[in-house]
């Protein structure tokens, strides 16, 4: 009887640590993909190389993008203001986390204003040496 109580006990305990955990991975995910949003409309190149991999690919309605070429245009182009809403985050294993979210944007290219959109976004981020970084994104435009 004292066996079934502390089992109980222990998997009581190892199921709340689970969502706890859980729970804390949603949170970093969610705040990795607005730190990659912040890094762009602030032009932080190191920010942004410090959240996305090096090895990582963009897939946006103008192409795929590698992060080097992301950070190419990235003087051509100016975020001025997004929101980030409707988070969903999948933890397959422990070293991947996708985020599916909704993000609605405005700026500019070139200095000309780009039509304000709203998009799906998924992202895939990856543990790596103990940091997570995002290695794919892939944006949908939502019809109007």
């Amino acid at each position: 009887m004292v066996f079934l109580i502390l089992a109980s006990a222990l998997l009581g305990q190892t199921r709340l640590l689970a969502q706890t955990s859980k729970s804390g991975i949603e949170q970093l995910m969610i705040e990795n993909e607005k730190a990659v949003w912040a890094a762009a409309k602030a032009h932080d190149v190191a920010r942004f190389e410090h959240v996305v991999a090096e090895d990582a690919r963009m897939i946006f309605e103008s192409g795929v993008f590698t992060r080097a070429g992301y950070l190419s245009g990235l003087a051509d182009r100016t975020i001025t203001d997004f929101a980030l809403s409707d988070f969903v985050v999948v933890h397959p294993n422990p070293q991947t986390a996708i985020v599916i979210y909704k993000a609605s944007r405005s700026g500019t290219y070139k200095g000309q204003p780009f039509p304000p959109a709203t998009v799906r976004e998924a992202s895939v981020w990856v543990k790596r040496a103990g940091r997570w970084v995002a290695v794919l994104n892939q944006e949908t435009p939502v019809a109007p």
